[in-house]
C-alpha cells in the first residue's frame, strides 16, 4: 500500500476536499501542502479538479445568473440563407438596456441561432442614417474556459450600403480587434420608412473555447449609434466584455429544454444554480454542464443525449455541498466527485461519492464513503485522497466524542466512517471490474467502548450504489434477554421516539440469517428489524424513510420472498411530495413502491418504481403486478400504462424521465406498452428484463 501522506487539514476541521463551488468568475487554485502532490498523482481533490479544468469556483455564488433569459440561441437544422430579411426568424429580443447616452427614438432588436458550424445573428434598427464604419451592431459573448473562467468575445457587425460599400464582420475585442473574422458573412436589407435589417453568420471557429463547450454561454446583442453628435448604445441586457459576470445567460437548445421541462414547472427558472461546473463526462469531446438548482442535480450538453435532452435527479433530503470532476477511473472521461449532506435525528452526515456516467447518460454511484458525522459541537472527520484508479480514506480526528461517548449509527448505503478509536486508521480502494473494491488498509490499536454501549445497524434511504453492499467492520454485541420488547425500547431511547408513538405495522417473517422469524416494526418513518436469530438476538437494524414526508405518507409495509432466496423482502408503498405548493398551483404528489432486502445484517434497497403522480385535478397512474418469475424462482414485476385524468401528452407538465434510481412512470402516451423487471443475482437488484 502506498504510504499515506500527512493530511492537509487539522483534526476536527473540514475535509481536504472542502472548497467554495459556484458560478461566475475564475477558479481559485488550492495550494498543495508541502510534501504532497508529487509525481505519483497524490493530491487533494480540490487541487486535482482545478488543475484539470473541471471545477467552476467563485467566492460570489450570487453572480450565477438565472438560466432563463430574454435572449436565447435557437438551434436550426439546416443552414440559414442570408438575404438580410428576417421573415423566417423567430421573434426578436428588444434592446431595452441603455448602456450609454439616451435611447430617444432609437430602437434595435435581435436574435441568435446556431448549427454545428455557425452562429447566426439577426438584427433590425430604425436608425435613419447609417454612418459607415461607426454605426454597428455587436454580439458580446462569454464562454466558459479552463476552470470555468468566463472568456469574453465581441463581434462587430457593420452593415454596408447596397451598391456602395460591402458589409464587414470584425473582431471587436482581443488581440485581433479591428480584423475581419475569417469565414464570416453579413447581408443587409433596407427597412421602410427608415433603418435596416441584417443577417450574419460567424463560424464557431472564431471562438477557440467553443471547440469543446457550447453550454453555459452568456451574451447580449447591442447597437452602437455613433454617427451623430452623441453616442448611444442600447443592448438586450446588462454586462459587457469588461463585466462578464453581469452578462445574462444565453441558453442553447439543451438548456432551453431544461428550463421548460424542469425549472419553470418547479419555480426555479428565475434562480441561478447553486453549483455550476463544466467537464467532459460523456460521449463526444464536448464538455457537459453539471448544475444544482434547488434540490435537483442536472446535466446538459450539446453532445449529451444528442444535445436535445437533459438529465435531472431529485436529491430529496440530501444536499450537494461540493461537486468536482476528475477521471479517477482512468476510462477517459471525467467522473463526478460528490460531497453530499443530510440530517437525521439531529445528526449531520457527509458522504463522499464517485459517480460515473452510464451508457444511458445517467450518473451511477461506483463508490461511496461516509466522511464526516457531527452533532452540535461534536464531530468525527475522515480525509480523502485520490490517486490513479485509487481512493484513500484516512482517519482525520474527532472532537467532543471518544470511544465511550460515540453512539451514532452506521450507514449501510456507503462505506462506514473510519473512527479514531476503531481498528482501521486508513483504507485504500481500487477501481476494478466497474467498481471500487477494498485493496489494503493500515491498522491501529482499537480503543474499547463502554461496556454498556449498544451497537445498532442503520440505513438511510438514498439511491442505492451500483455495487452490492460491502462487508463492514464487525459490530460489538451484547446479549439481550428479551429480543422483542428490550430492543424495541432500546430503539426508542436511541432515537428519542415518544412512548405514545405506536407501530403502524408489526410483522413477523424470516427476513435474514437463520430460519427463525424476525419482527419487523414500522415506527414513525423507520423500519426496525430484530429477532432471536438476527445478530445473535443482541442488535437491531433500522432503515429511515425520509423520502416520505410524514408517517402518514407510508401507506403499507409487507414482507414477501420476491427474489426466491427463501427470505422475505420488505415492500413499502407510500406517497412523496415532489413539488411544493406554489401560489395557486397545488403540490405535486408521487406514489411509489420501494423494495428492500436484508443482506449482511443491513437493509438495502433492491428496487423502486413510481406508480402514480397527481397534482390538483390531474392524475396519471400505472398498473403494477407480481408474476411468477420466468427463471422459476421468486417473482417478476410487470408494469403497464394506466390512465390519465386531466392531462394529455401536450399538457403533462413533466419531461419524459429516464430509468434511474427510481423507475419512472409508464405514460399512456409513451412508446412503451409494458415493462418487466426480474431479479439479477449478479447486481443483487431487480432490473429491466432484456
Amino acid at each position: 500500500m502506498r504510504a499515506l501522506k500527512k493530511s492537509a487539514v487539522a483534526p476536527g476541521s473540514a475535509l481536504a476536499l472542502a472548497f467554495v463551488v459556484g458560478c461566475g468568475g475564475a477558479a481559485k487554485e488550492a495550494k498543495t501542502p508541502a510534501g504532497e502532490g508529487g509525481a505519483n498523482g497524490d493530491m487533494s481533490i480540490g487541487d486535482a479538479a482545478v488543475r484539470q479544468g473541471g471545477m467552476f469556483s467563485s467566492n460570489d455564488i450570487e453572480s450565477a445568473p438565472a438560466l432563463a433569459s430574454a435572449l436565447e440561441a435557437m438551434r436550426v437544422e439546416k443552414k440559414v440563407k442570408l438575404d438580410g430579411t428576417l421573415g423566417e426568424w423567430p421573434a426578436r429580443t428588444p434592446a431595452t438596456t441603455v448602456v450609454h447616452g439616451s435611447m430617444g427614438e432609437l430602437s434595435f432588436q435581435g436574435a441568435v441561432q446556431y448549427d454545428e458550424q455557425y452562429l447566426y445573428i439577426a438584427g433590425e434598427t430604425n436608425d435613419p442614417k447609417l454612418a459607415a464604419g461607426k454605426d454597428h451592431a455587436a454580439l458580446t459573448l462569454a464562454i466558459p474556459g479552463p476552470g470555468g473562467t468566463l472568456l469574453p468575445h465581441v463581434i462587430d457587425f457593420h452593415a454596408g450600403k447596397p451598391g456602395e460599400t460591402q458589409g464587414r464582420v470584425l473582431f471587436g475585442s482581443g488581440p485581433k480587434k479591428g480584423e475581419t473574422v475569417a469565414g464570416a458573412k453579413i447581408v443587409e436589407a433596407p427597412l421602410k420608412p427608415a433603418g435596416y435589417s441584417f443577417e450574419a453568420a460567424v463560424p464557431w471557429a472564431a471562438f477557440p473555447e467553443a471547440r469543446t463547450i457550447r453550454v453555459g454561454l452568456r451574451g447580449v446583442l447591442s447597437y452602437h449609434d455613433q454617427g451623430g453628435a452623441s453616442t448611444t448604445v442600447v443592448a438586450t441586457g446588462p454586462g459587457d466584455a469588461e463585466h462578464v459576470t453581469a452578462l445574462p445567460s444565453l441558453p442553447t437548445e439543451p438548456e432551453q429544454a431544461l428550463i421548460a421541462g424542469l425549472l419553470k414547472p418547479r419555480g426555479l427558472a428565475s434562480r441561478g444554480p447553486s453549483i455550476d461546473i463544466y467537464a467532459d463526462i460523456d460521449g463526444d469531446p464536448q464538455k457537459e454542464r453539471i448544475s444544482v438548482f434547488g434540490h435537483f442535480l442536472t446535466i446538459v450538453g450539446q453532445g449529451y443525449r444528442g444535445g436535445k435532452e437533459f438529465f435531472f435527479r431529485d436529491l430529496g433530503a440530501r444536499s450537494v455541498v461540493q461537486l468536482q470532476t476528475r477521471d479517477v477511473t482512468g476510462e477517459g472521461k471525467d467522473d463526478l466527485l460528490v460531497r453530499s449532506r443530510f440530517e437525521q435525528g439531529g445528526v449531520v452526515h457527509d458522504w463522499f461519492e464517485i459517480w460515473q456516467i452510464a451508457p444511458s447518460g445517467e450518473p451511477i454511484s461506483i463508490f461511496g464513503h461516509e466522511i464526516e458525522v457531527s452533532r452540535g459541537a461534536s464531530k468525527v472527520v475522515s480525509s480523502v485522497h485520490l490517486h490513479d484508479k485509487e481512493v484513500e480514506i484516512a482517519v482525520e480526528g474527532a472532537s467532543g466524542w471518544d470511544a465511550a461517548s460515540y453512539r451514532e449509527t452506521r450507514q449501510n448505503e456507503v462505506e462506514p466512517l473510519l473512527l479514531p478509536w476503531g481498528a482501521v486508521r486508513a483504507r485504500t480502494y481500487r477501481f476494478e471490474g466497474g467498481k471500487f473494491v477494498r485493496k489494503a488498509e493500515i491498522a491501529q490499536k482499537p480503543q474499547a467502548p463502554s461496556a454498556t454501549t449498544t451497537t445498532t445497524t442503520a440505513a438511510r434511504e438514498t439511491p442505492a450504489p451500483a455495487q452490492p453492499p460491502r462487508a463492514m467492520e464487525p459490530a460489538a454485541q451484547r446479549p439481550a434477554p428479551d429480543t422483542g420488547a428490550s430492543l424495541l425500547e432500546q430503539f426508542r431511547r436511541d432515537h428519542q421516539v415518544p412512548p405514545d408513538v405506536q407501530p403502524k405495522a408489526d410483522l413477523t417473517a424470516n427476513v435474514a440469517e437463520d430460519a427463525r422469524p424476525e419482527r419487523i416494526v414500522l415506527l414513525g418513518n423507520d423500519i426496525v428489524v430484530f429477532g432471536p436469530g438476527f445478530k445473535g438476538g443482541a442488535q437491531y437494524a433500522y432503515l429511515s424513510l425520509p423520502q416520505f414526508a410524514s408517517p402518514g405518507t407510508v401507506k403499507e409495509l409487507l414482507a414477501r420472498d420476491l427474489n426466491g432466496d427463501g427470505a422475505a423482502d420488505l415492500i413499502v408503498r407510500g406517497t412523496r411530495v415532489i413539488a411544493p405548493r406554489q401560489g395557486a398551483l397545488p403540490e405535486a404528489v408521487s406514489e411509489a413502491i420501494f423494495i428492500y432486502e436484508l443482506r449482511d445484517g443491513r437493509i438495502g434497497r433492491i428496487f423502486a418504481i413510481e406508480t402514480a403522480r397527481e397534482q390538483g385535478p390531474g392524475r396519471v397512474q400505472t398498473t403494477f403486478q407480481f408474476l411468477p418469475a420466468k427463471s422459476g424462482r421468486g417473482l417478476d414485476f410487470e408494469v403497464r400504462p394506466g390512465k390519465a385524468v386531466g392531462w394529455t401528452a401536450k399538457t403533462y407538465p413533466w419531461p419524459n424521465e429516464q430509468p434511474g434510481a427510481i423507475e419512472p412512470l409508464l405514460l399512456p402516451w409513451g412508446t412503451a406498452t409494458s415493462a418487466r423487471y426480474t431479479w439479477n443475482a449478479a447486481s443483487l437488484r431487480f432490473e429491466a428484463a432484456k
